[in-house]
């Protein structure tokens, strides 16, 4: 796992992404105001994962904060987006040891280092909101630091998990929302809850941008 990000990953590679995903997919990024107050902060950052553009449409929004993503083992020999996500922090995880895994962020918050994690805990099948899993109101309640819920429009039709080439010029809306700050007392199920609500708000304002 990465700790500091190489200056040729963040001030070349990064942006040349994020030039890729606007002309190709006319990405639009709302609510990134949402995370300038933590910038240089740990953070969880929560929302759809909607299919295999999900993690440069994210590396575009957030050069700036050095995120660790949670990245299934297998993603990492597939030609195209394995090479991806290489340009980003990530911890690969097995299956079935996804509790080993969630520890290993809890400690990569408790460093100081923020992270993106899909509550759906795989990717969409169908381009609707899956159920969300308790693993980020877990992480929030160990960590007690913020989670950031985004959604992303578009990314399903733009490359699904059953496609095996993107669809170019297919839009993209990338949306931030307010932060759900930790609250003592209040259970994992219940942030969860929470979090879901907010994702479903930002995913239909999304869509409505997506057309």
């Amino acid at each position: 796992m990465l700790k500091t990000m190489p200056v040729i990953i963040e001030k070349i590679i990064m942006p040349t992404i994020k030039t890729l995903m606007k002309l190709l997919f006319g990405l639009t990024i709302v609510g990134k105001e949402h995370l300038k107050p933590f910038r240089g902060k740990p953070f969880i950052l929560a929302g759809t994962h909607t299919g295999w553009l999900d993690i440069p449409t994210l590396l575009s929004a957030t050069r700036k904060h050095a995120l660790t993503f949670m990245v299934a083992e297998e993603v990492f020999s597939y030609p195209l987006v394995g090479r991806i996500v290489k340009f980003a922090n990530t911890l690969p995880v097995a299956r079935n040891k996804e509790l080993s895994s969630l520890k290993a962020l809890v400690k990569t918050l408790q460093e100081g280092m923020p992270i993106v994690i899909f509550p759906e805990g795989k990717l969409s099948e169908t381009g609707e909101i899956d159920t969300f899993q308790a693993g980020a109101g877990f992480l929030q309640r160990k960590t007690t630091v913020a989670i950031i819920p985004f959604a992303i429009s578009g990314g399903f039709q733009a490359w699904a998990y059953n496609q095996r080439f993107p669809k170019v010029f297919q839009k993209i809306v990338l949306s931030f929302g307010e932060p759900i700050l930790f609250e003592a007392g209040r259970s994992d199920a219940e942030t969860i809850a929470l979090l879901r609500t907010r994702v479903e708000v930002l995913k239909q304002a999304g869509d409505t941008l997506q057309g």
